[in-house]
């Protein structure tokens, strides 16, 4: 009993031992865990740690260099932590607003692009110009204010010289492009490279150097680039009426494309004893009606400071608006100028008189039924135009268009029996050959009123006659 006493007390003792020694273990194990940290977290932030501590003592290290006194002499640095001042914009130098008072009550303190900074400066306008005006100190007796004043009186000055010299090549070329019936909108970059192309410099350092606000090339700076030149041309042309001694009144309306009625004005006038006539104005009315053009017209020599006095001639066409004795345009004229003696054009009265005269002969009516047929038939049709080209290629003649006549435009039948007679052989070969190829009934009626004797010497005879009236109407027409 003592043994077996002994020996389970033993054991119990041995357990005892080994579970204080495990917990003693862990105690140590965690005591140690609290002490030494796992090596895998603490390696990255000892990195970037190193890298942060290395950037700051590289700018700690970074500050002002006596290095760059040596080059720029312009330099005032008494202080570091104040920063780099130039002694000569400070004191003489107007800078810009964008600025915000660097180098002057501002130091500039960007160690880091300091080298930059500092050559940008030195190259600056407003610091070349500061340098000017402390020389010009040192050899004057002006403070500095109207030393600054002077200098920028004189940059003013240059700049405006520069900008004058870049709108009158800007004028030019927007005017070449107006005179020429060029589209202005789609060309005129086009042109603008053209000469910087062929060696304008000044032109190129413009369109490289200005600002988007400032190059005068969108569409709304073409427009008014092209009313400066309206404006211009206007004043001129009114400069030089007001001093005639006559002067005469051209109007006509017509509608645009917009279905807005205007009312276009001319002028004839005296200049060194020589008539001169100018388009002067379009005008918009809100009605056709004798009343309200009379106003258009008292409205137009009113704000052009012209003279009822100096009013001689009035010319309309035809039109009982413009014409009419009893209450038309010209009668109205005539209470503020009685002796504006009215005239209808005499171009349009011959040609209106050859029309009405035409349509008496039936052989003649004919013929000018027979030339509008033909330009509507080539006109219409780029098919049929080409064929006719190719047959004038063939026979050897020139490549003349069938003008469209008209009862109210002179001269448009004389042109028409010019080209129908020049190129009579090669319209009578490809209508025959239109109807050949087509069937085309028009055609086959068009050349054999062509190809027949009646139509051949009709043909001869309103040329000769259609020639002797367009001589007459040309020195009307002032040619």
């Amino acid at each position: 009993m003592d043994i077996r006493n002994y020996l389970s007390n033993s054991r119990k003792r041995s357990h005892k031992e080994v579970a204080s020694d495990s917990d003693s273990d862990s105690d140590s194990t965690s005591d140690n865990e609290s002490v030494m940290p796992d090596p895998r977290c603490t390696q990255p932030a000892q990195l970037v740690q190193s890298k942060s501590d290395k950037k700051k003592a590289y700018k700690s290290k970074l500050t002002y260099r006596q290095q760059w006194k040596l080059k720029y002499s312009w330099i005032d640095c008494a202080n570091a932590e104040m920063g780099m001042f130039c002694v000569i914009c400070k004191k003489y130098g107007k800078p810009p607003g964008n600025a915000r008072g660097a180098w002057t009550t501002r130091g500039i303190t960007d160690w880091n692009h300091a080298t930059e900074m500092l050559k940008l400066h030195n190259d600056s306008k407003w610091h070349k110009d500061a340098a000017i005006t402390a020389q010009m100190a040192q050899q004057s007796d002006l403070s500095v204010l109207e030393l600054q004043n002077a200098a920028s009186a004189r940059d003013t000055k240059e700049r405006k010289k520069k900008n004058q010299a870049i709108i009158l090549k800007l004028l030019c070329s927007i005017y070449f492009l107006i005179k020429h019936r060029i589209p202005h909108t789609t060309t005129f970059n086009d042109l603008l490279a053209l000469q910087v192309a062929n060696g304008d410099e000044q032109l190129a350092h413009h369109l490289e150097q200005s600002p988007g606000n400032a190059m005068y090339t969108s569409k709304f700076s073409l427009t008014s680039l092209i009313e400066a030149i309206a404006t211009w041309l206007r004043r001129k042309l009114l400069k030089s009426l007001r001093e005639s001694p006559f002067f005469s009144i051209l109007a006509d309306e017509c509608e645009d494309i917009s279905t807005q009625e205007e009312l276009s004005i001319c002028c004839r006038w005296i200049v060194d004893g020589q008539a001169e006539e100018h388009f002067i104005s379009v005008l918009h009315v809100l009605a056709c009606d004798a009343e309200t053009i009379t106003e258009a017209i008292e409205s137009f020599i009113a704000s052009s400071d012209l003279q009822y006095r100096k009013l001689v001639g009035q010319g309309y066409d035809g039109a009982a608006v413009f014409s009419g004795c009893r209450s038309g345009v010209q009668v109205r004229m005539r209470t503020h100028a009685a002796h504006a003696v009215h005239v209808h054009c005499a171009c349009h009265r011959l040609q209106l008189a050859s029309i009405q005269a035409a349509k008496t002969v039936p052989e003649i009516q004919k013929v000018f039924g027979m030339m509008g047929n033909i330009w509507k038939l080539f006109y219409y049709s780029p098919k049929k135009m080409q064929a006719l080209k190719e047959v004038q290629a063939v026979l050897g003649l020139p490549e003349l268009k069938v003008v469209k006549p008209s009862d109210t435009r002179w001269l448009s039948h004389e042109r028409c029996m010019r080209a129908i007679r020049k190129e009579l052989p090669a319209l009578i070969t490809t209508l025959q050959q239109l109807y050949e190829t087509t069937g085309d009934a028009e055609a086959f009626g068009l050349s054999t009123l062509l190809s027949c004797f009646t139509g051949v010497a009709s043909i001869c005879f309103l040329s000769y006659v259609l020639d002797t009236l367009a001589k007459m109407m040309l020195p009307c027409k002032g040619r």
